[in-house]
C-alpha cells in the first residue's frame, strides 16, 4: 500500500518539475517572440501556419506552468496536514 505522505511528496516534486518546465517553455517563446520583433513592434512570423503553432505552444506551456502549480500547491497542503 502506497503511504499518503508518499503521494502527497511526490505531488510536491511533480508540480514543482511541471511549474519549472512550463516556465522555460514560455521563456524559450518569449525569447523568439522578443528576436524576431518588428521596429513597429509588432512580431514576424515565417507564414500563418507557424503564428498558430507558435500560439499553441504558448497556450500549452501556460497550461503547463498552471497546471505544475496547482499540483505543488496540492501537495504542499497535503504534506503539511499529513506531517502536522
Amino acid at each position: 500500500m502506497i503511504s499518503p505522505l508518499f503521494l502527497s511528496i511526490i505531488s510536491l516534486f511533480g508540480g514543482l518539475w511541471l511549474a519549472i518546465k512550463g516556465y522555460r517553455m514560455r521563456e524559450k517563446l518569449r525569447r523568439y517572440e522578443f528576436e524576431n520583433r518588428t521596429s513597429g513592434g509588432v512580431v514576424q512570423f515565417e507564414s500563418y501556419e507557424h503564428s498558430k503553432s507558435h500560439a499553441h505552444k504558448m497556450r500549452r506551456a501556460i497550461f503547463i506552468n498552471n497546471f505544475g502549480a496547482f499540483f505543488f500547491l496540492v501537495g504542499l497542503v497535503a504534506t503539511y496536514f499529513l506531517v502536522f
